[in-house]
């Protein structure tokens, strides 16, 4: 149960490691805002885990959905500027499908404090289940940029990067199985919050 605590203590000290060496360059805030939105919904995780009421496990469980939902603009942004030369340049190209990706996750945001989210035994409702939806589409997609990046590397390039892009990958590919499981049986499941720490750690 101390797992979604200590990644989000890690996402965090990692936020403070990178950002101050560069606060104003794309790459450097994408990553940051990236990981902030993993240590919120960790650190939702964990609390969730100490619940002792019903309650306090719903409202738990939402602050990590809220985390979550802020998840995909960070991360797409992150994956197209990653190993640009001119990520400022690259990202105008794809501002619409960023900004629809703010505004859905904004949307999002919106239903879950409305309760159309989940229900309170923690069921997808409708607006749940689209989002998950598209949560699995953008993490996909942030894979596919990295892939696409490594192939596109220099050899010497790949080396010095190939650790770090397997890292979030293998981070991306667990979120996307958490949330097939969760469209799969249509309910939000506090157990897996274990296995989703783990390579982020």
């Amino acid at each position: 149960s101390s797992l979604p605590l200590l990644s989000a203590l890690y996402c965090v000290g990692l936020t403070l490691f990178v950002l101050p060496r560069n606060p104003r360059h794309l790459v450097h805030q994408s990553f940051s805002l990236g990981m902030l939105a993993l240590a919120f919904m960790e650190f939702g995780q964990f609390m969730a885990m100490q619940a002792e009421s019903e309650s306090s496990l719903l409202f738990w469980e939402k602050v990590a959905l809220a985390g979550e939902v802020f998840l995909p603009g960070p991360w797409l942004g992150f994956s197209l500027a990653f190993g640009c030369a001119n990520p400022a340049l690259y990202l105008t190209r794809w501002q619409v499908g960023l900004w629809a990706s703010a505004a859905l996750s904004l949307g999002a945001l919106v239903t879950l404090g409305l309760g159309g989210f989940v229900t309170d035994g923690l069921a997808l409702e409708r607006g749940g289940f689209w989002f998950s939806v598209f949560l699995l589409l953008a993490f996909t997609t942030v894979v596919a940029h990295f892939e696409r990046t490594f192939r596109a590397a220099a050899h010497d390039q790949r080396w010095r990067i190939k650790y770090f892009v397997l890292g979030i990958v293998c981070i991306m590919l667990v979120l996307i199985y958490a949330l097939s499981q969760t469209l799969l049986f249509s309910v939000v499941e506090p157990s897996v919050a274990p296995l989703v720490s783990t390579p982020i750690l």
